[in-house]
């Protein structure tokens, strides 16, 4: 082949390069355009809904959405004088707050009345623990020291279904046999499990200040009401409006980041004391809640705090029962938290008719 054919082969190679070159950076741009579309116009309406979420005279919520419109439950009236009239009936020493998280209606029985939270107390550890985490002075995987003095070696886990309630002794070996342990192995004992000798820990590494200071910040009713031996400066009585506030900062995610409050929800739904099949409710209703028991002397408490999610409804419960046995108090308990479903679940069935019919 001649200087000036091979040349031209040259040229042709050069010219096909350059094409396959401008062809790929057209793709790009046109890429480019088609996700700038995309993806702006759905950046531009956040941040107007943004804008007037902070300036709006409406929830933020109403300017991002909350899921499907429909009438939401206000009139629980007939709930409380049927739950009131049972208490009486029954000679019962009851105290129940009860809130539609979707709209803020609620009603109480004795909701100012302060009780040992007990195991209760174990939620506010374990936001102040993932408080640590985003703050980045803990991760999930850090590795607890295991001080052998705050095991407790006499505690019990509860268990409770459907079948009823049994008492099951916590295997120690995990805190014995090691000198750390995960903060996350820690954290899911003391939620899943309400494990004594993980709140011991956990409180410890927290600090008794930080706990009495979220105590303070969630209290309604810092007096209390009951004077008993549990109360002491050491301890807190709080009423089931006051628990319901620290359900209520996970359930809005004003204390956490919304993963860490999801995570710590998530936990509850899960524990040792089963109360959807406590109460006895479908399969398809959650609840995620947390139990705590107090039965020394004559002092003797169950108590739970939950958010039911019945479909669309988000129901919040915090429910004491006292001076009853164990296994009483807590089908006692389960008794109301049935009795709030199906008021919620017809409720529900009545206001869809009205939904059904084009009244919104």
């Amino acid at each position: 082949m001649s200087e000036l054919e091979q040349a031209g082969e040259q040229g042709k190679q050069g010219i096909s390069k350059t094409q396959i070159i401008t062809i790929a950076q057209s793709v790009a741009i046109i890429i480019l355009i088609i996700a700038f579309a995309y993806v702006y116009p759905k950046y531009a309406d956040y941040k107007e809904r943004e804008l007037k979420a902070n300036n709006g005279l409406l929830s933020s919520k109403a300017y991002f959405g909350v899921g499907p419109k429909s009438f939401t439950i206000f009139d629980f009236e007939p709930l409380r004088s049927s739950m009131q009239e049972y208490i009486t009936k029954n000679n019962l020493n009851v105290s129940i707050y009860v809130e539609n998280l979707r709209n803020g209606a609620n009603f109480g029985i004795n909701q100012r009345e302060g009780s040992f939270p007990a195991s209760l107390n174990k939620l506010p550890v374990a936001i102040l623990i993932m408080q640590e985490v985003e703050q980045g002075k803990l991760s999930l995987d850090s590795e607890i020291p295991i001080n052998r003095a705050l095991i407790v070696p006499d505690s019990f886990e509860y268990h409770a279904d459907a079948n009823g309630i049994a008492l099951v002794k916590p295997q120690l070996d995990i805190y014995t046999n090691n000198k750390y342990l995960p903060l996350r192995t820690l954290l899911e004992n003391m939620i899943l499990k309400s494990d004594n000798s993980a709140f011991q820990i956990l409180a410890n590494q927290v600090g008794q200040d930080a706990l009495w200071k979220f105590l303070n910040y969630v209290d309604i009713d810092p007096a209390g009401s009951f004077n008993y031996g549990a109360s002491s400066q050491n301890s807190r009585l709080l009423s089931p409006k006051s628990l319901a506030n620290i359900f209520s900062s996970l359930y809005y995610s004003t204390t956490l980041e919304p993963e860490d409050s999801e995570y710590i929800m998530s936990l509850m739904t899960n524990t040792t004391v089963d109360m959807r099949k406590v109460a006895r409710l479908p399969d398809d209703v959650i609840v995620a809640h947390k139990f705590g028991i107090y039965n020394t002397g004559d002092v003797q408490l169950f108590s739970d705090c939950g958010i039911m999610y019945v479909k669309q409804s988000r129901i919040l419960y915090c429910i004491t029962v006292r001076g009853l046995d164990g296994p009483s108090e807590i089908s006692a308990a389960g008794d109301f938290v049935r009795a709030i479903y199906e008021y919620t679940a017809s409720k529900r069935i009545e206001l869809d008719v009205y939904k059904n019919q084009g009244y919104i």
